[in-house]
């Protein structure tokens, strides 16, 4: 869940206006995504069976991260600002370097555990990216803990 506000700065009002609109229209488009991905990493953190585990990448996880990153190119067609699509661009990245490392660890590759560190650093990397193009566009995001 993200909360925005509105910050004061020096731009054009319209142009303050345009860009807070297609900030927070991304965001609400996104939100439903970004969800998904952390309930499933939350689930799958909570898994502490190795053959559970397995089971729940291959028949759940993979396949989920597959639709997301789906989800998430499909959602390009919606903007044309370069500067946010440059951001958007590292959303399907992370999920397809999350999908890599789990492969790689269900054939038990031992530097599987490098491409989950990728993986998240990759994901972080996203959130601190949006929140500077958030930031310059005079918007403050704030990231909500999902229960």
């Amino acid at each position: 869940m993200v909360e925005y506000v509105e910050k004061k700065q020096n731009l054009g009002r319209v142009k303050r206006y345009n860009r807070f609109n297609r900030l927070t229209n991304y965001l609400e488009e996104t939100e439903g995504i970004t969800d998904e991905y952390l309930m499933l990493i939350q689930e799958e953190m909570d898994i502490d069976d190795p053959e559970e585990l397995a089971l729940f990448t291959e028949e759940k996880l993979l396949p989920s991260l597959e639709q997301l990153v789906s989800q998430s190119e499909e959602l390009r067609s919606n903007y044309s600002n370069d500067e946010l699509l440059n951001v958007h661009a590292m959303l399907p990245q992370a999920f397809e370097l999350l999908i890599e490392a789990n492969e790689s660890w269900l054939l038990g590759n031992e530097g599987s555990d490098k491409l989950f560190v990728a993986a998240d650093e990759s994901y972080l990397y996203y959130e601190e990216e949006l929140k500077k193009l958030a930031s310059k566009w005079g918007i403050e995001i704030v990231w909500e803990e999902i229960e």
